[in-house]
């Protein structure tokens, strides 16, 4: 059964399942990076909510011998386990002004993206793009966002610049930039994949500082720690789109004085970016290769932000693609 043919008979065999009460609708969405997801929404009488199913994945497990009809009751039963869907009030954004203190923003490639920005406001930012979302909180609902179209735009009678300035107030507040050492990074997840493992987070944390203690000691005796370069993330609170932080006001010039100097960055996911500050050591070509290796094996691809370095100019407070 070919890909076409496997998406319209999962389609069937949930509505057969669900029944007339029910309406089952295939959707299309584009992602990040010209990423795209098919799949199913599933939608209950009078739901002004209802959750998306993308089949993608599930394509996989078919070419391996799994039944649609397994399939469908897997999609059925995870429609379930979600319990109730959230009844949500979108008046307000109906209205720019009661919309306004909403508007988020986040970064994307340009080139990756060309499609996607034809169809949304954005600014051009060296080789990514800053896009515009708002965030949608409700109880039963984890990290829900409204991307922002050029078809909203028509309605507000506003423009990509009102957007940018108002979520350029607005996203420092909601995500405040949040600045952690590389080896503090690595100790959360470490701590965090043994909890899970083993349960005992406070033993486990206290295991994983002996370690690092205990490396850091080897480092210093060969007298690498000259040559072992200071990495730091930037992020925020929630790592969602954290890579955002760059473009905060001072954040970047605050820390670059404390530092003595410029600052390589790395962008390692749309929620990330390490900073390395500038000691005379680095080498592009290096930090590329790393910026590579991260993307190439760390990172989904509708994650992935850019194959770039860019250096922050202390003296001028200006970042600039190398």
């Amino acid at each position: 059964m070919d890909y076409n043919d496997f998406l319209d008979q999962i389609k069937k065999e949930v509505q057969d399942f669900m029944g007339k009460d029910y309406k089952v609708t295939a959707t299309h969405v584009k992602k990040n990076n010209g990423v795209r997801l098919d799949g199913i929404t599933i939608a209950g009488k009078g739901q002004s909510v209802f959750p998306a199913f993308y089949l993608n994945s599930y394509y996989l497990d078919h070419q391996k011998g799994k039944s649609t009809t397994a399939i469908a009751e897997d999609i059925i039963a995870a429609y379930r386990a979600g319990g109730p869907q959230p009844e949500l009030d979108l008046d307000f954004f109906r209205s720019y002004q009661q919309m306004k203190d909403r508007v988020l923003f986040k970064l994307v490639h340009y080139y990756k993206n060309h499609e996607l920005l034809k169809e949304i406001p954005h600014i051009r930012f060296l080789d990514l793009a800053i896009i515009f979302y708002c965030r949608i909180t409700h109880p039963l609902l984890e990290n829900g966002t409204i991307l922002i179209t050029n078809s909203h735009l028509n309605i507000w009678q506003t423009t990509p610049e009102t957007l940018y300035q108002d979520a350029l107030r607005n996203t420092p507040a909601a995500n405040p930039a949040v600045i952690q050492t590389m080896e503090d990074v690595l100790k959360g997840l470490y701590a965090q994949e043994l909890a899970e493992k083993w349960g005992a987070e406070g033993e486990v944390s206290q295991v994983i500082d002996h370690v690092f203690d205990e490396h850091q000691g080897d480092v210093a005796k060969t007298g690498q720690e000259k040559t072992v370069h200071r990495m730091y993330v930037l992020s925020n609170p929630e790592k969602l789109f954290g890579a955002t932080a760059m473009l905060y006001p001072q954040v970047l010039d605050r820390f670059a004085n404390q530092a003595g100097g410029g600052l390589y960055l790395l962008p390692s996911s749309v929620h990330e970016v390490i900073m390395i500050p500038d000691d005379g050591l680095q080498d592009k070509d290096e930090l590329l290769k790393m910026v590579t290796e991260i993307n190439d094996t760390q990172v989904d691809p509708e994650e992935v932000l850019a194959y770039s370095v860019y250096y922050f100019d202390r003296k001028n407070s200006d970042i600039i693609r190398l």
